[in-house]
C-alpha cells in the first residue's frame, strides 16, 4: 500500500480527533499549557495533509486565514527592524505575546488544511467525532449542575465552569453553534420526530446562567428547522415571523436580558468606549496580537481601576482591530466580502452548507458582545463548519440535495434579513393525468435492422 494511501486512511479519524481534543482542552480564553499541547497536534496533522487533496473551493478561506497570520508576522517585522535600526517602529507592545499569537494563528491555518484535505465521506467520521464532544460537554455540565454543591473539575491550569469549558458562555456557544448540522443530520435521516431531542439542548443552554443564551439557543433551533425542513410555506412564514419578533423584542433589552451594565465602568459599554480610544491610539498597525491588557491599561480611567481588571473587550472584532490596527480592518473586510459572495450564490448552496452558515453566524453574533473566537475549541469548530460552508459541494449520503421544488421557500427579502438563503431546486414539471380508461404510452423501441 503506497503511503498516500496509508495516510488517506487515517485522515479522517485524525481530523476527528483534532477536532475532539479541541473541543476538549481548548475550553480557556487564555494561553496555557493546555494551548501549546494543541497547537502542537495541529502542527503534526500536517503530516495528514496531501496538497493534490486540498479543495480548490476553499482557497478564498485559505487566502483569508494566511492574511490573518500576516498581521503578526508584520508586526514582529516592524519590532525587529526598530531594534535594528534605533528608529521608532514599535510594531507591538509585547513581542513574546504577538509571537505566541502567531503560533496560535498558524495551528488554525493547519487545521485548514488538515480539514480542506478530507474526502466527502471522511466528514462523516469527523462528525461523529464533534458529537461525541459536544454530548460530552453537554453530560459533564448536567452533572455539574445537578450536584447539590457545584462540582469543581479542571484539566490541567484551568477549571471548568461548563463542561470542559472555562466561560460558561462559550459552552452555550458551542452547543448553539452545533444545533444546525444536528438539525441536518436528523432531517437527512428522515427522523423529524427525533428534533424533540433537541429542546433540552435548549434548556441545557441556560446552564450558561444567561438568558440571551437561551433566547440564542431557541431561536438558531427555530431558524434551524424553518431553513433545513421540507414544511408548507405557510408555516415556515409563521416560525420566522416568531424568529423577527423575538429579535426585536431582545433588541429592546427587557430587564437586562443582554447585561449591558451601562452605567458600571465594568460594564460592556464601558469597555468598547474605552477600547474604541485604544483603536485610535495605536493606528495604524496595532498595539500587536495578544496586547490587549497592555492597549486597554494605558487608557483606563482612574475611576475605572479596581480590584478586576479587563482582559477582553468583550467584542471580538474590536478587540481585533485595537490589536492590528489598519491591517486587522483590511482582513475584517476580506471575510464580509468572503461571505457576501458566498450569500450572493445562494441558489448553488446546498443544506449542509446553509446549516454550517448558520452555525458560523451563531459564533459571529456572539463575538460582538463576547470573545468566543478567543478560545481554542470554538476557533476549531469554526474552522470546521469554514470548510463545511464553502469547501464541500455535495453532501456524501446525498441528503444535502433531498427534496422536490422549492426546497425552502420562504420569501427571499425575509430571509434576506434573517442572514439565511432562499435556496431552491429546479421545479419539476408535474405529470399530466392520463383520461380514464387509456394507458400511459409505451417508449419507441429500438430501430429495427
Amino acid at each position: 500500500m503506497r503511503s498516500d494511501d496509508l495516510l488517506g486512511r487515517f485522515r479522517g479519524p485524525v481530523a476527528g480527533s483534532v477536532l475532539l481534543a479541541g473541543m476538549v482542552l481548548g475550553g480557556s480564553a487564555t494561553t496555557r499549557p493546555e494551548s501549546f499541547a494543541l497547537w502542537t497536534l495541529a502542527f503534526l496533522s500536517l503530516v495528514f495533509v496531501e496538497p493534490r487533496a486540498l479543495r480548490p473551493e476553499i482557497r478564498p478561506l485559505l487566502l483569508l486565514v494566511s492574511a490573518y497570520c500576516l498581521v503578526p508576522v508584520m508586526q514582529l517585522g516592524l519590532s525587529a527592524a526598530g531594534l535594528a535600526s534605533g528608529l521608532n517602529l514599535a510594531g507591538t507592545l509585547d513581542v513574546g505575546r504577538t509571537a505566541t499569537a502567531l503560533l496560535g494563528a498558524l495551528a488554525a491555518c493547519s487545521l485548514l488544511l488538515l480539514f480542506s484535505s478530507l474526502e466527502d465521506q471522511d466528514w462523516r467520521v469527523v462528525l461523529r467525532f464533534a458529537g461525541v464532544g459536544v454530548a460530552l460537554n453537554l453530560a459533564l455540565t448536567f452533572f455539574q449542575f445537578s450536584a447539590s454543591d457545584m462540582l469543581r473539575l479542571r484539566i490541567g491550569s484551568f477549571e471548568f465552569a461548563a463542561g470542559t469549558f472555562a466561560n460558561q458562555n462559550h459552552f452555550a456557544s458551542l452547543v448553539i453553534a452545533s444545533l444546525p448540522l444536528a438539525v441536518f443530520t436528523i432531517l437527512g435521516r428522515g427522523g423529524r420526530v427525533w428534533l424533540l431531542l433537541l429542546a433540552p439542548v435548549v434548556i441545557l443552554a441556560l446552564a450558561s446562567r444567561s438568558l440571551a443564551a437561551a433566547y440564542l439557543a431557541a431561536g438558531t433551533l427555530v431558524l434551524s428547522v424553518a431553513v433545513l425542513a421540507d414544511m408548507r410555506r405557510l408555516v415556515r412564514g409563521a416560525l420566522l415571523l416568531s424568529l423577527v419578533l423575538g429579535a426585536v423584542v431582545l433588541a429592546f433589552n427587557p430587564s437586562n436580558i443582554l447585561e449591558l451594565e451601562p452605567n458600571s465602568p465594568l460594564g460592556r459599554p464601558q469597555i468598547w468606549a474605552t477600547s474604541l480610544q485604544a483603536v485610535l491610539a495605536f493606528l495604524p498597525f496595532g498595539s500587536g496580537l495578544g496586547t490587549f491588557t497592555l492597549a486597554y491599561g494605558s487608557l483606563e480611567t482612574t475611576a475605572a481601576i479596581s480590584s478586576a481588571y479587563i482582559n477582553h473587550a468583550h467584542n471580538d472584532y474590536l478587540e481585533f482591530l485595537v490589536e492590528a490596527g489598519i491591517p486587522g480592518a483590511v482582513v475584517l473586510i476580506l471575510g464580509v466580502a468572503l461571505l457576501v459572495s458566498t450569500l450572493a450564490a445562494w441558489r448553488r448552496l446546498e443544506r449542509h452548507a446553509v446549516a454550517a452558515l448558520i452555525g458560523i453566524g451563531v459564533l459571529g453574533v456572539h463575538a460582538l458582545v463576547d470573545y468566543p473566537l478567543r478560545s481554542e475549541a470554538l476557533v476549531t469548530v469554526a474552522v470546521a463548519l469554514g470548510v463545511i460552508a464553502f469547501g464541500i459541494r455535495a453532501w456524501p449520503d446525498g441528503s444535502s440535495a433531498r427534496g422536490r421544488g422549492r426546497r425552502f421557500g420562504p420569501p427571499r427579502g425575509l430571509m434576506s434579513l434573517l442572514g439565511a438563503r432562499h435556496l431552491e431546486l429546479p421545479n419539476r414539471k408535474p405529470r399530466r393525468p392520463l383520461p380514464s380508461g387509456s394507458r400511459a404510452p409505451r417508449s419507441p423501441g429500438p430501430p429495427g435492422p
